[in-house]
């Protein structure tokens, strides 16, 4: 049998091979050309990572004011629907309907004698739509009081049928400014038949915008002339 034999590659003189051309390393300008490659598709990535998340956040904060602007009308409704339109002396309304100082709606009920039927709904400057309870003679915030976050305007628009010259009936908005128990009073809300809610919610997303929802419903009230249901809301 003959003798197999291993060809060794040139040694350096400590003993490890040397390179030979065609296997040589990389060049610290190709390192650099391959680091800045890198960074660049790293940066890429990052970009289409924040844009998808900022699709996905305004997705998200839409969302969120339109289920806000929902809330507060179902909160506001449900409370006018339990207001009794009358007086309990003439000329006198329990009903509370009034503006405030920065143009939203304060609507509830007082003057009346059980204390659980006694309070308003308001917007706060914090942006809460709040219900508020009297206590001790002043509105306050209690322990089964509702809220909802986020709103930045809050309407309430009643409307009344009123005999034109013609002789029909129309339906005629009524700015009311009612503000028991002291007053001033405004016998004309005994005639509203429904009450028209506006609110409006918005909220800045990740991407700088601030999206804005205002949603509107209609509530049909109980009055001295309607004291079961009023006529269907047009």
């Amino acid at each position: 049998m003959g003798r197999s034999s291993t060809r060794r590659g040139p040694t350096s003189p400590w003993g490890a091979p040397e390179m030979r051309p065609g296997s040589r390393g990389f060049t610290l300008i190709e390192l650099l050309v391959s680091g800045i490659v890198v960074m660049l598709l790293a940066s890429g990535v990052g970009a289409l990572f924040k844009r998808v998340w900022d699709n996905h956040d305004a997705v998200l904060t839409q969302n969120y004011v339109q289920r806000q602007a929902r809330q507060a009308l179902d909160m506001a409704c449900d409370e006018l629907r339990t207001i009794s339109l009358d007086e309990l002396e003439p000329g006198r309304p329990a009903a509370v309907a009034y503006t405030d100082d920065r143009g939203n709606s304060v609507v509830g009920q007082d003057w009346v004698s059980a204390a659980s039927t006694q309070f308003v709904i308001r917007l706060l400057p914090d942006r809460r739509l709040v219900r508020l309870q009297k206590v001790n003679n002043d509105w306050e915030e209690t322990g089964s009081s509702s809220s909802v976050r986020g709103i930045d305007r809050f309407q309430v628009r009643f409307i009344a049928r009123k005999w034109t010259t013609t002789g029909s009936l129309e339906w005629t908005p009524l700015s009311i400014e009612n503000r028991p128990p002291d007053g001033p009073f405004d016998p004309r809300i005994l005639r509203a038949a429904f009450a028209v809610v506006s609110a409006t919610a918005s909220q800045r997303a990740a991407n700088g915008i601030t999206y804005s929802c205002t949603l509107e419903s209609a509530v049909k009230l109980r009055n001295q002339a309607y004291p079961v249901a009023p006529p269907s809301v047009p």
